[in-house]
């Protein structure tokens, strides 16, 4: 049946209405119908209704993995809520922009909700925290897990969306609007994250205390024991990563690009069964059109054109693809024969260039109309093929325009159909992908290095996730899962979603470490720290894609289990090889720079840091605590014990001593002097110190001293050299002063 409608709803409709006449015509014989037509009118219905089973699956089992987590009514209503809210804003402009589903973007209702899951569950999980140790109001709690939060989320959200943004130079509509639909959910789920999720927290009660032995009880203490691992075992677990990542390379080189048309419904449905029945009995259900075209006009009412147009067939049926083909040189054949009496010899291409004429004129329908046009210039040869695999129909059809192209056959043409346009698509698609996704990486690892400030940083923090991916296409590879439209997205979506979970460790562990100064503390609080809200994304992420296993689509519940293998992986990578990466570096983040102000030449004019790089300046700097006192404010006094020493980067301060019950400014300090260097290395010095004005400042305390010395020593052993220079100045002056005095 052939249907010159071009709509699918009406390709359906007008199909549906040949079945059923069909079948009142032939009660007796069973009707089967197939066809890529038919299979994508069906698709689009199925399509329609599993989004409508899907979401509301997917939004239940988040639901239940945020009541695991918090145990409390609001620890799910108020992600629920702000996943929903994003879904929502993601659609609406989609629909604004004239996107509709098909296959691929079918896949971006589950993906928002997951990805806003992710961001919101940092938020609240932090929200939680706060209110525990702190015991604040919600008010604070909810401004303090969006102060905690807000970096590492808006850095991860700026990473995936580069991901998905890639996806959109595609030349393939339907990836293009998958990256568009992607990206857009992506701005939602951290508009939802960032600002809806906090402001509801913010209106809430207090939440209370979660009782002890609770899931976020228990998996503080579990990160413990799986941080000690990890720290004295970290050269072990990155040699182990290194060669996972070589052995998942080396898997993944075997995976084939393309998809399995038969394979697309589930094996008991009646259109699949359909399918396999026509595809046997009728020497292939997956057709498609070669159209020819002769020098001249009339061509293929002469008998040597049409015997060239037989020869075409004969080697089409060849090919180990084909299972038929019709043309006009076959309704030749078969009038002929019928006009002399059934005779076989007669099955054959007369002779006479008049008999075709007459043949022609007596046998014209609305089926030979489809095989040769009016003026006899060209005629289409009708392909049946038993392939089900797309890279085959690909090639075959390259083959034909080969053949085509020789001009000793005397026949020029062209292969056409929405089968070959479809496979031609699909590897399209998927040679796109990778690219894509090599692109998406190398946008990542641009983000990621500026982050850090260092290449260097980039490649350890993009590492990781690399491994993620290589280790979903090896999978991919051992067990011969094609790579096809719907299962090469899962590694920019792999990528994109654990980058989140690297960042904010690296954020924290960066932060941690600043205050513990040794890497095992900030390797032990940096993983509790985020252990809660890294393992119940994972979970979340996870059984939300398995959603998609429950599909009457076989590439949805393919794409669903891969992506929940692919998200599972990246949950054991996150918490074993990116703490053991984070505590064998060190960790400077952009915004540790954009926040460091040291002022103009800091090594001319801050005696502390002479002879150091400008370099070597900043790392001493990050390792100690920037503050800014306001005018007024008293450092310290002279009962105080004190072990910080304080370098003024900026401003006035004033030291003053006790002398018959008056009180003597000793000495006026600015940009370059220090303080405390007497009392942290000699004992106490009976000195008051006070602000004149607004004063920056640098605090280092005995521990971050010695924390530099040991993981800087030559930058350690310039700082004690310049710290006694300072030390020995100062005690000039202050001998200076008491000799004046007296």
């Amino acid at each position: 049946v052939g249907l010159r409608d071009d709509d699918p709803e009406a390709a359906a409709a007008g199909y549906a209405a040949a079945v059923a006449r069909a079948r009142a015509l032939s009660p007796v014989f069973g009707v089967h119908l197939s066809g890529k037509p038919h299979l994508d009118a069906v698709l689009g219905d199925t399509l329609r209704s599993t989004l409508q089973r899907i979401v509301p699956a997917a939004s239940l089992v988040l639901a239940l993995v945020l009541w695991m987590a918090f145990r409390r009514p609001r620890g799910v209503l108020v992600p629920l809520v702000s996943m929903l809210a994003a879904l929502l804003w993601t659609f609406a402009l989609g629909a604004r922009l004239g996107y509709s589903l098909n296959l691929v973007t079918v896949m971006v209702p589950p993906l928002v909700l997951t990805l806003a899951f992710a961001y919101c569950m940092h938020v609240v999980s932090e929200h939680y925290t706060l209110a525990r140790e702190r015991s604040i109001s919600a008010r604070a709690s909810a401004a303090g897990a969006l102060a905690a939060t807000q970096v590492p989320l808006l850095i991860t959200g700026i990473t995936t969306l580069a991901g998905f943004l890639a996806l959109t130079l595609s030349t393939i509509p339907a990836i293009a609007e998958f990256g568009v639909l992607s990206s857009l959910g992506v701005l939602a789920s951290m508009v939802a994250a960032l600002v809806l999720c906090p402001s509801l927290l913010a209106v809430l009660p207090a939440p209370r205390t979660l009782a002890s032995g609770a899931p976020e009880q228990r998996l503080p203490r579990f990160a413990s024991h799986l941080s000690d691992f990890d720290f004295h075992h970290r050269k072990a677990i990155i040699a182990t990563s290194l060669v996972v990542l070589a052995l998942a390379a080396a898997a993944a080189s075997r995976i084939e690009i393309g998809m399995n048309y038969g394979a697309t419904f589930h094996p008991d449905s009646a259109i699949r069964r359909d399918f396999h029945l026509l595809n046997e009995k009728l020497a292939g259900a997956n057709p498609f059109a070669l159209t020819v075209r002769a020098s001249a006009h009339e061509s293929f009412r002469e008998p040597e054109a049409l015997r060239r147009l037989s020869d075409l067939q004969a080697w089409l049926e060849s090919q180990p693809e084909v299972g038929g083909t019709v043309s006009a040189a076959d309704y030749v054949r078969v009038l002929h024969r019928a006009f002399e009496g059934d005779d076989p010899a007669a099955f054959a291409i007369p002779g006479s260039r008049r008999l075709v004429h007459q043949l022609l004129l007596f046998g014209g329908s609305d089926d030979l109309d489809l095989l040769l046009d009016p003026s006899a210039r060209e005629a289409t040869v009708f392909v049946r093929s038993h392939s089900q695999e797309s890279a085959e129909i690909a090639a075959l059809a390259s083959r034909v325009e080969a053949h085509l192209a020789d001009p000793a056959h005397g026949l020029e043409g062209h292969v056409g159909g929405s089968l070959v346009a479809a496979s031609r698509t699909i590897e399209a698609i998927s040679h796109g992908q990778l690219r894509s996704l090599l692109a998406a990486t190398a946008v990542i690892f641009i983000v990621l290095s500026a982050m850090f400030t260092s290449l260097r940083m980039g490649v350890v923090a993009l590492l990781p996730n690399v491994l993620i991916v290589l280790i979903y296409l090896g999978v991919l590879g051992l067990a011969g899962i094609p790579l096809g439209p719907t299962t090469s997205l899962i590694g920019c979506i792999a990528l994109g979603i654990a980058v989140d979970d690297t960042v904010h460790y690296f954020a924290r562990f960066n932060a941690d470490a600043k205050k513990a100064v040794r890497k095992m503390p900030a390797t032990k609080s940096a993983l509790r720290a985020v252990i809660r809200p890294v393992s119940f994304t994972s979970l979340g992420l996870c059984l939300g894609f398995l959603t998609l296993t429950f599909s009457e689509i076989q590439t949805q519940v393919q794409f669903g289990g891969l992506a929940a293998l692919a998200l599972a992986a990246a949950w054991l990578v996150d918490v074993t090889l990116t703490p053991a990466l984070a505590c064998s570096v060190r960790i400077v983040t952009l915004w540790d720079v954009l926040g460091l102000d040291l002022g103009q030449d800091p090594t001319g004019q801050i005696p502390l840091f002479q002879d150091l790089s400008l370099r070597e300046a900043r790392v001493v700097a990050l390792m100690g605590e920037r503050r800014v006192s306001p005018a007024g404010t008293q450092l310290f006094k002279a009962v105080d014990p004190l072990d910080t020493l304080i370098v003024v980067t900026g401003g006035e301060l004033s030291m003053y001593v006790e002398e018959w019950g008056q009180r003597v400014r000793v000495a006026r300090l600015g940009r370059g002097d220090v303080v405390g260097h007497g009392e942290l290395f000699a004992g106490p010095v009976h000195l008051d110190v006070e602000t004149d004005g607004p004063v920056r400042m640098l605090l280092f305390t005995t521990a971050t001293l010695e924390g530099l010395r040991r993981r800087y020593p030559r930058i350690g052993a310039k700082i004690y050299r310049n710290l006694n220079r300072v030390q020995s100045r100062s005690m000039n002056t202050l001998l200076e002063w008491l000799s004046a005095e007296r």
